[in-house]
């Protein structure tokens, strides 16, 4: 059974899918309640009251961040990225021998205790593995040694094997 994102479904031919949920109307209607919320904590302090508007490109594109950056510095528009995240490596889903889980290593210092448990030790000072930028850009070869890894455990023992030091769920 699947999530909220496969309740489009597939299209035929391949074409781009939406978004499960409408998340254009519900985000700016989520940012205006933040928005209200402060104006009355604001309010309660100074005695002034405020006009408080949320247009729903700007709450939208708030979600989007990344993406909008990327463009802006690179004039290149992001393409699909599956499970993965394009700066971060490795990111995203790996198979367990009971599933998937999730691992990530938002930054450098994640990169050593994490090799570390998986019985590598050397990757740490291999250049093509040592940094974030150079994982990234040898990122087949990084989720393969990763996947490599999580698959010969269960999800249990990789929780445990992790210790809460590493980004990791289920």
């Amino acid at each position: 059974m699947g999530g909220i994102m496969s309740i489009p479904g597939p299209e035929p031919g391949g074409a781009p899918t939406k978004v499960g949920p409408g998340v254009g109307d519900l985000v700016p209607a989520m940012f205006l309640a933040y928005g209200i919320a402060a104006a009355c904590w604001s309010a309660q302090r100074t005695g002034r009251g405020q006009f408080v508007d949320v247009a729903m490109v700007d709450a939208i594109l708030a979600l989007c961040e990344r993406p909008v950056f990327q463009f802006s510095a690179t004039g290149k528009a992001p393409g699909p990225e599956g499970n993965g995240h394009p700066l971060l490596c490795p990111f995203g889903l790996f198979r367990a021998r009971d599933g998937y889980v999730s691992l990530g290593v938002p930054n450098d210092r994640f990169w050593v205790p994490l090799v570390q448990r998986m019985g590598r030790p050397e990757l740490t000072s291999d250049e093509r593995y040592a940094t974030n930028e150079a994982r990234a850009a040898h990122r087949h070869e990084v989720e393969r040694i990763v996947a490599d890894w999580t698959a010969r455990h269960t999800k249990a023992e990789l929780s445990d094997i992790l210790g809460g030091e590493i980004p990791f769920g289920p």
